[in-house]
């Protein structure tokens, strides 16, 4: 957008999309303006005096679109200049009224702040809209019911509201957002952002396409039906809800960046991440050059990074996660392992830490089985097993 003030007038003509440079001479309708801003351009300055005018305030940070369509963060009173996410067009300067997002842990699904239903949430799984590795996947458990979704209820609430959350397909390509009462629900497309069904209590629905297949999709709600969050990855058989269905525990979809604003209409994205406080225990994460680190009791590790499916470094920014036990208590020392038709050697290699305490394990010539192995003392409920692993 630019605005032009002509010389000697008190009146402002605005013109949308220009497209001639001032070398073209693009005033000559007009004659030189004493004023003329392209927001378009991503700048506040006058292009006639190249002197900013502006006084920009903004008591909090803001995220915005830029002309690649990822979503970035801009810095309290950073005038924001926003783009359409899939054409990379730009729109010009972003102002909106003041908001807030009712939500905590916006991104943090995982957290206890959520009440989540009959399913399981994986933190950082999934390159999200804003190139950050923090997208978590939403995954139905292999109970047959109707309760597989997050959750939050905000309590009483008075006048219209917007909900929004930003959906992509993975094994499923269905999500069912829900307010408070069973006709306040939409049923949305994963694969064509196409809005299924929709709910005779909402306002207005929307959802709109950003890049990588992720979706942000949205509805309105009047009289105080947006105090509950629900938000549902169903496969294609799905149509409402209130349909029970049995997962199989691995299939979902992805979720990141919920919100819930005060309004009928929805705003850009406002995050409300999650702090840290403290941990009883050392900690690792990965550096940006894919090396394992380790944080110090009570140190934040505000500055991960996780591999994307193309191997990729990016950032998580600060890693949060639930309370576990190691329950391997040779957890680097392949010597002190159980062995069949094998040799084991420790601190053979450079290990993922840059140390120099990876172990080596050389198969005998016999034609049996091979393995390593341990027997530690049994435990109950699921149990994840990982390791490192290298071709030697």
């Amino acid at each position: 957008m630019g605005v032009i003030v002509p010389s000697g007038s008190a009146s402002v003509k605005v013109n949308h999309g220009f497209t001639v440079s001032v070398s073209e001479n693009r005033y000559n309708k007009y004659g030189i303006p004493t004023a003329d801003f392209l927001f378009s351009t991503g700048t506040l300055e006058n292009a006639i005096t190249n002197v900013n005018p502006i006084t920009f305030n903004r008591n909090s940070i803001g995220t915005y679109v830029d002309a690649n369509g990822v979503i970035q963060t801009a810095a309290s009173n950073e005038a924001r200049f926003d783009h359409d996410p899939v054409t990379g067009e730009s729109l010009g300067l972003l102002v909106e009224e003041g908001r807030t997002n009712l939500l905590q842990y916006s991104q943090e699904f995982n957290a206890s702040y959520w009440t989540n239903g009959t399913v399981t949430v994986i933190p950082n799984t999934a390159l999200a809209p804003d190139n950050t590795f923090t997208a978590s996947k939403l995954v139905p458990n292999t109970s047959s019911d109707s309760t597989h979704r997050i959750r939050k209820s905000l309590g009483t609430v008075s006048g219209s509201g917007t909900l929004s959350i930003f959906l992509k397909k993975s094994e499923y390509s269905k999500a069912i957002l829900v307010s408070a009462d069973t006709n306040s629900q939409i049923v949305v497309d994963l694969n064509s952002g196409a809005i299924l069904s929709s709910g005779v209590n909402i306002l207005s629905s929307s959802v709109t396409q950003h890049p990588n297949g992720w979706w942000r999709a949205s509805r309105s709600v009047g009289s105080g039906l947006y105090r509950y969050f629900n938000v549902y990855g169903v496969p294609d058989s799905i149509t409402a809800y209130s349909q029970a269905f049995a997962g199989d525990g691995t299939s979902g979809i992805y979720i990141w960046a919920a919100q819930i604003e005060a309004g009928s209409f929805p705003t850009s994205y406002i995050p409300t991440p999650a702090t840290f406080i403290s941990r009883a225990s050392t900690a690792t994460y990965y550096d940006s050059n894919g090396v394992v680190q380790t944080a110090a009791i009570d140190e934040a590790r505000d500055d991960a990074y996780f591999p994307d499916e193309n191997g990729v470094m990016t950032s998580a920014g600060l890693l949060l996660e639930g309370a576990e036990t190691n329950d391997n208590p040779h957890s680097e020392h392949v010597n002190l392992y159980s062995t069949t038709e094998l040799t084991t050697r420790e601190n053979q290699e450079l290990a993922p830490d840059l140390s120099f305490t990876a172990g080596t394990i050389i198969e005998t010539t016999a034609n049996s089985y091979h393995k390593l192995f341990l027997n530690p003392t049994p435990a109950t409920g699921n149990l994840t097993l990982s390791a490192f692993i290298k071709n030697k």
